[in-house]
């Protein structure tokens, strides 16, 4: 499984051996940690005050797009705005999205005129050809 924990990625290991290894790590490094409950934190787990935090802003957005988009309640485009004082990333979501738009594969829903609204892909159609239309934006980004 992959997860997301302050906005960084990471996986688990995916074959079942793996992963009991990886727990069992986990478990003996936090157990030769002196205060384990309050101040051990695995090394896979972002600090607060990473550096990097900031400079994964871009990876943050593309994340959010790619794993926004495959869910029911789709991509809010209001908080793409409030990523880029520009708004360049938001046009170029809705010029990577407008076959999948134009195709009906997609749909733009606001809740009033001020509203940028929300991208979703159709279902069932859409999630087939998630793949595609979530790699035109990509192919659409700076």
């Amino acid at each position: 499984a992959t997860s997301s924990i302050g906005g960084k990625r990471f996986a688990r290991p995916r074959m079942m051996a793996d992963y009991i290894d990886w727990v069992n790590a986990n478990d003996d490094a936090c157990d030769k940690s002196r205060d384990c409950e309050d101040d051990w934190e695995p090394d896979w787990m972002p600090k607060l005050n990473d550096k990097g935090h900031d400079d994964e802003k871009e990876d943050i957005i593309s994340d959010t797009i790619m794993t926004r988009l495959r869910t029911r309640e789709g991509l809010d485009l209001n908080w793409i705005a409030a990523q880029d004082e520009e708004e360049k990333v938001l046009k170029c979501v809705l010029k990577g999205a407008e076959l999948g738009l134009d195709l009906g594969l997609a749909e733009r829903t606001r809740k009033n005129d001020d509203d940028l609204g929300t991208l979703r892909l159709v279902d069932p159609e859409g999630f087939l050809f998630s793949n595609t239309i979530i790699s035109s934006i990509f192919a659409e980004l700076p």
